[in-house]
């Protein structure tokens, strides 16, 4: 069973990353002078693209070249990545951590209705129930009670996390399909941070709330914000080494069924977080919260395992 606490560590670490996004979000969201919203973050992640990028290169030298097709392609990756974390962001920005992060149990979802359309690939009649038990209990994990009773469906939430979750399925397959042509999985990986990169600037030029909101936390946390991104992407880099390590020891659906974990993980550590270093971030904890946030999270768990298999 060595492969299963190898492929265990990944959603470990993939939470130890959501937690942090949500501390960035707190932590530089107010000053005492000014509102700032996510752009800064933003540019951020996409900016830090070059230096992963740069690293690859110094790597594998000058044997990065690749058709002109698949440099589009992965062009789109690279956008489909930053649009998907700029959704990600924002929704984190309106709620707990254990709320959001469970919602990426859609990505499956729309891996399944994506290579539907662009691959033929028919889904099994399990995979669709498992479809419409993640959906349901995503909903149900997105709403507000008053008591026992629906108050009000969070609608935002869940467009944001909708739209992420497809974005991010989009650059699996993408990725997917030009890795199996190239058949190196580095130079493909340049390219996605390389253009992860290129959007950066672009933002930064283009939307002027995003530059205003960069420049500022640069000019305040700029080191702080450098080491806690440098730390977050050092942990995923991580995090993939091992989930890619185990699919060598076992079947993928295995390792994937042990990702589909990750919502445990993000909703334990929010409670601890909460308990023991309340400063760093604060969730619903009451017993009504737990209650509310556990089942949900158990039956879209449950129904990622069915999609897998």
């Amino acid at each position: 069973m060595n492969w299963f606490f190898i492929a265990l560590g990944a959603p470990f670490l993939y939470s130890v990353v959501t937690h942090l996004d949500k501390y960035l979000i707190h932590r530089f969201k107010k000053d005492k002078t000014e509102e700032r919203g996510v752009g800064g973050l933003i540019l951020y992640s996409a900016l830090f693209g070059l230096f992963v990028s740069f690293c690859i290169f110094l790597f594998l030298g000058t044997n990065v070249a690749i058709p002109l097709s698949d440099i589009g392609i992965m062009f789109l990756v690279g956008f489909s990545g930053v649009t998907a974390t700029i959704l990600y962001l924002h929704a984190m920005e309106k709620d707990e951590a254990s709320i959001v992060a469970p919602l990426f149990q859609m990505i499956p979802v729309f891996g399944l209705i994506l290579e539907y359309f662009i691959l033929n690939i028919i889904p099994s009649n399990i995979q669709i129930v498992g479809s419409f038990i993640i959906v349901i209990a995503g909903i149900v994990l997105a709403t507000e009670y008053e008591g026992f009773k629906i108050r009000r469906i969070k609608s935002s939430i869940i467009f944001f996390m909708l739209g992420s979750s497809l974005f991010f399925a989009l650059v699996s397959i993408l990725f997917k399909y030009v890795t199996s042509n190239l058949e190196n999985f580095w130079v493909s990986s340049f390219w996605e941070y390389l253009s992860w990169g290129v959007i950066g600037i672009i933002l930064f030029f283009v939307i002027p709330v995003y530059r205003k909101d960069f420049i500022n936390s640069l000019k305040r946390d700029g080191i702080l914000l450098f080491g806690i991104n440098i730390a977050g992407e050092s942990i995923t880099t991580v995090a993939n080494s091992l989930k890619n390590f185990a699919a060598l020891l076992v079947p993928v659906t295995l390792v994937y069924s042990v990702e589909a974990l990750q919502p445990i993980f993000v909703f334990a550590f929010g409670i601890l977080i909460t308990l023991f270093l309340p400063k760093m971030s604060q969730e619903d904890i009451s017993r009504k919260a737990l209650l509310m946030k556990g089942i949900p999270i158990i039956f879209m768990i449950v129904g990622t395992i069915l999609i897998l298999h």
